[in-house]
Parts: structure tokens; C-alpha cells; sequence
């Protein structure tokens, strides 16, 4: 539970240093483009000091398998869109919208693993849900910014990033039910899955040279980035599989559930943002929702 908290604290971090990039040049294909590998990179130093070599990963191919769907869907394609939203609606209501992602995971666990929904975790939906839309429907906060242009598209993308995020999760689960795996190789293989994603991504719109040049470029944003890559996709992903492992998976998805919490006197003191009482409240039974979900 300590690294599922842990995790959320530092996403927190991380989305907040990811929102003071406003260079338009560095768009989320390229911040992934520059993280992963580094992230990838630190995680092998780690496993050097821990292991005494650099790489020990012994799983079955399904668990690779699972793995690397998991750092596709979960790690490339889901920020792609987290950081999209980002850019349109800000970290705040960003963050908040990717507590559905545990309703995501909750309605595949049911669809894949046959475990079926309470009445009590039907009505965490739905509060989850409601709070949600609740916060949603307070545009003034967000539209008042110039810099959140497309209200609409940023939510959409916020949504995919919850889909994606809850779908990582249920196969980072299916890949630890295959045997034995330890959290950091875990972590390791579903990097590399987000990498080379990314890559192939960036190859076929022919901006993998492009984004190198840009990042070279943008000095404060490759800086910031770098200061990300170390809080989210090293330690926070790595705490995050720690918990996956260790805890009820309905738990750590709670505990991972909880950015938008600390985004809130974030988004005030950082971003500026006029964050309305019904944005608080509306934030907080999300949160409920989430909890009553997987705790009833």
C-alpha cells in the first residue's frame, strides 16, 4: 500500500513538471520519445545494483507477451494521450479523468477473469462516474485559461488514457499470474514494450529523427522531461508494478487513483487555475466512488 500512495505522490510530481512544458515543438510523441528510453536505461542500472548484472529477466514467453501488450497499451499509447490532454484541459482535470481507469480494469476483470460485480462496487461506479462528470461540467476553470483551447478533444483524450492505463493494468496482472516475476523486471519488459512502440510510431510518421533534433533543441524541456522520466516511468511504475504484485488489484488501482487529489492545491499555487468548490467536491467523490469500488 506504501508503494501504491508512493506512486500516486510522484505521478502527481510528474504531471505537474510535464504541464510547464509549453513548447510546441515537444509534443507527447516526443516526450515519450525521449522518457522511455531513459526510463529504460535507469531501470537497467537498477537491476545492476540490485542483481549484480544488468539484465536477469527469466519469465515464460506468455508472460512476456502480456508484458509488453502492457507497455504498448499502458505506457506508449496511454500517456500519448495523457500528455494530450494535458495540453488541452490541463494536469488538473487531466489527472482526475484517469480515475477511470480502475472502472476500466474492473469491467475486463469481469469480462476476462469471470469476476463479477457487487452491488456495492456497481454503486462505487457509479459515484465514480457522477463525480466525475460532475467536475467535467465546470468548464470555467479550465476554459478560462488560453492555453486549454479544445475542451472537448482533451477530454476525449483523457478517456483513452484511462482505457489504456486500466487495460496495462490487467495484463501486468495476467503476466504475474503466469509465474514468479519480480516487480523491477516486470517493469523492465513492459519498457520496452512503451519503447518500441514509440519508436515504430515516430518511424511511421517520420519523426523519429525530427523528435531527437527537437529535443537537442528545447533545452529546459529535455531537462524537465528528464526530472519526469525519473519520477513517473522509473520509480513511480516501478512502485506501481510493487503494488500490483503485492495488494488486492482493486486497492492499488484506488491508491493509483489519487493524482487528482494532490493536483488540486497543485493546479491552484502552480497553474493558476480558479479551481471551483464544486471541482473540489466533485474530485473527491470520484475518489469515493473509486474506494467503495474496490473496498465494499
Amino acid at each position: 500500500m506504501i508503494a501504491g500512495l508512493s506512486a500516486a505522490i510522484l505521478w502527481s510530481i510528474g504531471s505537474m513538471l510535464i504541464g510547464l512544458i509549453h513548447e510546441p515543438n515537444v509534443n507527447s510523441r516526443v516526450m515519450q520519445a525521449f522518457r522511455l528510453p531513459v526510463t529504460l536505461a535507469l531501470l537497467l542500472l537498477s537491476n545492476l545494483f540490485v542483481t549484480g548484472a544488468f539484465w536477469t529477466v527469466d519469465i515464460t514467453n506468455a508472460a512476456w507477451g502480456w508484458l509488453l501488450l502492457s507497455g504498448v497499451i499502458g505506457l506508449a499509447l496511454g500517456d500519448i494521450f495523457l500528455f494530450g490532454s494535458y495540453r488541452y484541459i490541463g494536469p488538473r482535470l487531466g489527472m482526475l479523468l484517469m480515475v477511470c481507469a480502475p472502472l476500466v480494469s474492473a469491467v475486463l476483470a469481469w469480462i476476462f477473469l469471470g469476476e463479477a460485480s457487487t452491488g456495492g462496487q456497481l454503486l462505487g461506479m457509479a459515484i465514480t462516474l457522477g463525480g466525475v462528470g460532475w467536475v467535467i461540467s465546470d468548464r470555467n476553470s479550465v476554459t478560462a485559461r488560453p492555453e486549454y483551447s479544445n475542451y472537448g478533444l482533451g477530454i476525449l483524450f483523457g478517456v483513452l488514457a484511462a482505457v489504456g492505463q486500466g487495460v496495462g493494468a490487467l495484463m501486468t496482472r495476467m503476466a504475474f499470474e503466469t509465474g514468479e516475476i519480480s516487480a523491477l523486471n516486470a517493469t523492465l519488459v513492459r519498457m520496452i514494450g512503451g519503447m518500441l512502440a514509440i519508436w515504430l510510431i515516430l518511424l511511421v510518421n517520420r519523426e523519429f529523427i525530427k523528435s531527437h533534433v527537437t529535443l537537442w533543441q528545447e533545452k529546459r524541456a529535455t531537462g524537465l522531461l528528464f526530472i519526469t522520466a525519473f519520477f513517473g516511468p522509473f520509480i513511480g511504475v516501478w512502485l506501481s508494478s510493487v503494488a500490483f504484485k503485492t495488494i488486492h488489484l482493486g486497492v492499488a488501482s484506488t491508491l493509483l487513483a489519487l493524482p487528482p487529489v494532490f493536483m488540486i492545491p497543485i493546479g491552484v499555487y502552480v497553474f493558476k487555475e480558479k479551481v471551483s468548490w464544486q471541482s473540489i467536491v466533485g474530485t473527491l467523490v470520484a475518489i469515493g466512488g473509486v474506494a467503495i469500488l474496490f473496498l465494499v
